[in-house]
C-alpha cells in the first residue's frame, strides 16, 4: 500500500510540473504571437496600411488588453477612416468598444462625438453624450461638444422680410406677395398664401385679406366680423377692435364689428388686452380704456410693446418712468423696479437690461442681477435662452451664461417653447431655425 501511495504522489508531482511547464510554454508562445502581432501592426502603418494595422492590433487585444495599444487600435482606426477605407459606422463602433472598455476615458467620447457631429448624425451625437455623462467622463472639450449637439439646430430654406411674434410663440409672416400665420411648433395656423395678415392675438384671432375681402377669423376657421374699411397696416385685434395705421402714420382703434372708428388717433398704440391699450401721443405713454379715458395719472417715458402690438403678458409689462425701467402690471402699477436705463420685454424668465455702461445683462422679475451687463446687445430669456450681441453678431446663451449657438447671425429673435425662432445672415431677410432637442 506504501509503495502504491509514493507512486501516486510521483505520478502527481510529475502531472504538476508538466502543467507547469505547458503553462510557461503557452505563456511564452502567447507572449511571441503577442509582440509578433504589435511588430506587424507597426509595420502596416509604416506603410499606410491602416486596416491591416488595425486588425493588427485588435489580434493583440486579444491577447491582453492593454491601455497604450487601445490608443494606438483608436489612431489606426481614425486614419483608415479618414483614408476613406472604413464606414463612419466601423469607426463608430471601435470608438463605442473603446468608451466601454474606459468609460471615464473623455478623449474617446470626445472623438466618437466629433464622427456623429461631422456626419450630422445628431441623435447618436446626443445619445452618446448622454452616456459620457453618466459614465463620468470629463473634460472642457466634452463640455463645448453636448453644449453644440443639445442646441443643434435644423435651418428653413425660405425666407420672409416681415415677422411678428406673440408673446405666446405665433408668428404673422411675409414672404413677397403672401402673408401667413405660423404656430409655436412651425406648423401653419393660417397658408402663407393672404394678401395681409395682422399679427395674431393670444386667443389666435386675426384679420386676414383674401379675395374674398378683409374677415376677421378664429383659429378654427370661424368668421367674427367683416370688415370693409381698408386696412394695410395693424396690430393684434382683440374683442373686436383693432389698432390700424393709416397711411400718414398714425394709429386709430377700428370696431371691426361696427366698421367705424373709435374717436382718438396716437403715434403709437398697443393692441387691447382686457379693455385697456397703451398709446403714445408726443414723447409720452399713456393706459387707456376703449374709451379713450386714461385710467391712471401715471405718466409713462416708454412701454416696451410685443411683435403682435400687446403692451402686456400675463399681468406683466416693462415701462419707464423718470429714466428708470420698471416691471408693471397690466394696470400701471409697479410691480418691480429695475433700476435700468434700457430694457427688453418681459416673457415670464430672466429680463434683458441695460445699465450706465452701457452693457446688457439679466435680472429675474424681483430686480435680482442674475448675469452682469456684458453685452452689446440682449433680448430677454425665452424657452431657457436668449439672444446677446458680441463683436457686431447675435448669438444665444443659455442661463448657465454658456454659449449654446455661437454668435453668427446680424439678427435673432425669441425661442417658443417648441425651439423655433427667427434669425437673419441677410439684411432684411430670416429664417427660421428649430432646435433638434
Amino acid at each position: 500500500m506504501k509503495k502504491i501511495r509514493a507512486i501516486l504522489s510521483v505520478i502527481l508531482v510529475i502531472a504538476i510540473c508538466a502543467a507547469w511547464v505547458a503553462q510557461i510554454t503557452s505563456g511564452g508562445a502567447s507572449e511571441s504571437e503577442y509582440d509578433k502581432y504589435l511588430d506587424s501592426a507597426e509595420n502596416y502603418m509604416a506603410r499606410s496600411l491602416y486596416q491591416k494595422a488595425a486588425d493588427s492590433y485588435k489580434s493583440a487585444l486579444l491577447l491582453k488588453e492593454d491601455k497604450e495599444i487601445r490608443d494606438k487600435w483608436i489612431q489606426a482606426n481614425h486614419m483608415a477612416y479618414d483614408d476613406e477605407v472604413i464606414s463612419k459606422n466601423s469607426f463608430a463602433s471601435a470608438l463605442s468598444e473603446a468608451c466601454g472598455i474606459y468609460p471615464e476615458e473623455a478623449p474617446y467620447w470626445e472623438t466618437l462625438l466629433e464622427l456623429y457631429i461631422q456626419n450630422s448624425d445628431y441623435a447618436s451625437a446626443h445619445s452618446s453624450y448622454n452616456k459620457s455623462v453618466r459614465a463620468g467622463a470629463e473634460s472642457e472639450k466634452l463640455t463645448e461638444l453636448g453644449l453644440e449637439i443639445e442646441y443643434s439646430f435644423t435651418s428653413s430654406s425660405r425666407t420672409y422680410k416681415e415677422v411678428y411674434e406673440s408673446p405666446d410663440g405665433y408668428y404673422t409672416l411675409y414672404s413677397d406677395p403672401h402673408w401667413g400665420v405660423m404656430e409655436p411648433d412651425s406648423e401653419w395656423l393660417y397658408e402663407c398664401e393672404y394678401q395681409y395678415i395682422s399679427p395674431v392675438s393670444d386667443d389666435r384671432i386675426a384679420l386676414c385679406t383674401s379675395e374674398k375681402g378683409q374677415r376677421v377669423i378664429s383659429d378654427s376657421g370661424v368668421v367674427q366680423a367683416i370688415v370693409t374699411e381698408p386696412v394695410l397696416s395693424a396690430r393684434a385685434v382683440f374683442e373686436g377692435i383693432l389698432p390700424v395705421r393709416g397711411e400718414d402714420g398714425m394709429w386709430r382703434y377700428l370696431d371691426c364689428n361696427e366698421n367705424k372708428y373709435l374717436s382718438g388717433e396716437y403715434d403709437d398704440a398697443s393692441s387691447y388686452v382686457n379693455g385697456i391699450s397703451a398709446v403714445r401721443k408726443g414723447s409720452g405713454w399713456s393706459l387707456i380704456n376703449t374709451d379713450g379715458d386714461k385710467i391712471t395719472e401715471t405718466g409713462f417715458e416708454d412701454i416696451k410693446l410685443y411683435g403682435n402690438g400687446d403692451y402686456v403678458y400675463k399681468d406683466r409689462m416693462i415701462a419707464s418712468v423718470g429714466g428708470r425701467y420698471g416691471l408693471y402690471d397690466g394696470k400701471g402699477e409697479e410691480v418691480t423696479a429695475l433700476n435700468a436705463v434700457d430694457a427688453d420685454i418681459y416673457l415670464d424668465d430672466y429680463i434683458a437690461y441695460q445699465d450706465e455702461s452701457g452693457k446688457w445683462g439679466f435680472m429675474d422679475s424681483e430686480g435680482k442681477v442674475v448675469i452682469e451687463p456684458q453685452y452689446e446687445g440682449a433680448r430677454s430669456f425665452s424657452n431657457g435662452l436668449a439672444a446677446v450681441l458680441a463683436d457686431g453678431y447675435w448669438g444665444y446663451i443659455n442661463h448657465d451664461r454658456q454659449m449654446a449657438i455661437e454668435n453668427q447671425f446680424l439678427d435673432a429673435g425669441y425661442f417658443t417653447k417648441d425651439g423655433v425662432a427667427f434669425v437673419s445672415t441677410f439684411e432684411g431677410f430670416y429664417y427660421m431655425i428649430k432646435l433638434r432637442f
